[in-house]
């Protein structure tokens, strides 16, 4: 069992290398909430070394320090194994008693010492597991700038896979706005050099100035684009850059714990030096916190952080949307009520012969907690009714995932998921899914903005109440000016009038 010191040493330096590494990429990448973080990775660290000073004191108790550093592996470590191996039994077995000895072998070789390091090294991983890597997904996810990502050239930014097309303008698409009092600042260059002082970036850095930093929700990205267009007068790859929104949960954390954000302007485009060698040259506008978010419904839990956080949101509607429920195009369900949907997400329905569909079990996909379609879930269609819990349902981490989860299950028609209109309409579309009446419904614009379609929604501009005098609350009262809504009509949504 001497192979389970070295074992344990492993994982202790490893958790040792993983917490000071990050700490020290955190402190390179955000600055302050970097610095903060090394508290955290010292009580990982110390919950690391928890399980090894335990083996330590007790074995010192139980065997004297001297043996136990002679077991670790000292000069006469080896000789000290030969005598242990050669001397008598303690169990009284001997070399004439061979049936005894393989009887006994378990309670011989492994001693309370092997088992008692064996459940220290499982609550060192269990540390590890539980509480270090989860942990630190989630803070990346969270806290890391948006304008870290490479960008190398004047392609769409996609938006990872969030989008499957381009945001482009409307035809017809006209300049509203004119002379804005939102802007950024001038720009001032900064030079990056290497270690040795070779230059190898050039950053064109900008404040936000009276523009507000603006996050929000997915669905959210192209409302963000036309506001970038027609205040800074950016074109469209310049907007779309712009534009770098996070996810719904993402957002709101980061408006109520005042994280913040760079915003790239334009891309990295290479240039040249005199001898030929490649430079990198962007506009970016530099960190500022967030004072505006995009979004929809916020969820109870973030509802929660705010007041946890001694926050008031204000939470004005800016559009209307439909949340709309999707299943395969070969489905030949064409309409669902609003008892059925609620069965079939609460597990009371889980066949499609029961909805006059096909003899095959429902696939019901539905989203992670906190994300913007999940809350709308939960709070207008289940109306407070729990939903089937995971792994029962199909949980995807994303519109985009889901859309594609209900296209393509298992090649049949038999799965049925739920999003927004705008966002099959316009940002992720699959020819392989249509979208369910509700109620003899369908969700058309005129059902929508009639409010007769039983699940009309909107979306969000969301501020701190504290920051109504500032540029957050006074761009939110321009969203609600009329022009505005025209603007937001450009971009493809459905005004408030």
């Amino acid at each position: 069992m001497i192979f389970l010191y070295p074992v344990w040493i492993i994982i202790f330096l490893a958790q040792v290398f993983m917490a000071f590494g990050t700490a020290y990429r955190l402190t390179k990448d955000c600055g302050d909430n970097g610095q903060a973080l090394f508290g955290w990775m010292f009580v990982m660290v110390l919950a690391a070394l928890i399980p090894g000073l335990g083996f330590f004191l007790w074995k010192r108790y139980k065997t004297g320090s001297s043996e136990y550093i002679l077991r670790l592996g000292g000069a006469d470590a080896a000789s000290f194994v030969r005598e242990k191996k050669a001397a008598p039994s303690t169990h009284g077995n001997s070399p004439n008693e061979p049936e005894k000895e393989r009887k006994g072998f378990l309670h011989k070789h492994i001693k309370p010492r092997h088992v008692l390091l064996a459940f220290f090294m499982g609550v060192g991983l269990a540390v590890m597991i539980t509480l270090y890597i989860p942990w630190m997904f989630t803070y990346y996810r969270e806290n890391l700038p948006s304008g870290q990502a490479d960008r190398m050239s004047d392609e769409w930014y996609n938006f990872n896979h969030l989008i499957n097309r381009n945001i482009e303008r409307s035809l017809g698409w006209e300049q509203i706005v004119s002379d804005s009092q939102f802007q950024i600042g001038s720009f001032n260059e900064r030079l990056h050099t290497s270690e040795n002082g070779i230059l190898t970036d050039i950053v064109h850095e900008a404040p936000f100035a009276t523009y507000p930093n603006i996050d929000g929700s997915t669905v959210c990205i192209p409302m963000g684009v036309e506001f970038a267009r027609q205040h800074l007068g950016f074109d469209d790859i310049e907007a779309s850059n712009f534009a770098q929104f996070s996810t719904t949960p993402v957002a709101y954390s980061r408006l109520i714990n005042r994280s913040k954000s760079a915003k790239t302007i334009r891309d990295y485009r290479e240039v040249h030096d005199d001898s030929g060698r490649s430079i990198r040259r962007m506009w970016v506008a530099e960190p500022k916190t967030i004072d505006l978010i995009l979004v929809t419904e916020p969820s109870d839990d973030e509802l929660q952080q705010a007041r946890l956080a001694g926050i008031e949101l204000i939470v004005e509607p800016i559009c209307w949307d439909a949340f709309v429920f999707i299943t395969h195009k070969n489905n030949p369900v064409e309409n669902l009520t609003v008892d059925q949907i609620r069965r079939i997400y609460s597990g009371d329905i889980t066949n499609w012969s029961e909805l006059g569909g096909p003899d095959n079990t429902i696939a019901a996909f539905q989203r992670e907690p906190n994300s913007g379609s999940q809350t709308t879930m939960e709070k207008q269609v289940m109306n407070g009714l729990p939903m089937i819990p995971a792994p029962m349902a199909r949980v995807e981490l994303g519109m985009g995932e889901l859309v594609d989860a209900v296209a393509e299950y298992e090649n049949d028609e038999y799965s049925i998921g739920y999003t927004f209109k705008y966002y099959i309409d316009n940002l992720y579309l699959n020819e392989n899914i249509k979208t369910i009446s509700v109620d003899g419904i369908a969700p058309t614009e005129v059902n929508i903005r009639s409010g007769h379609y039983g699940f009309t929604t909107n979306y969000f501009a969301v501020y701190r109440s504290e920051d109504t005098g500032d540029a957050a609350g006074d761009f939110v009262q321009w969203i609600l000016s009329d022009e505005v809504q025209r603007s937001i009509g450009q971009a493809g949504y459905i005004p408030l009038r």
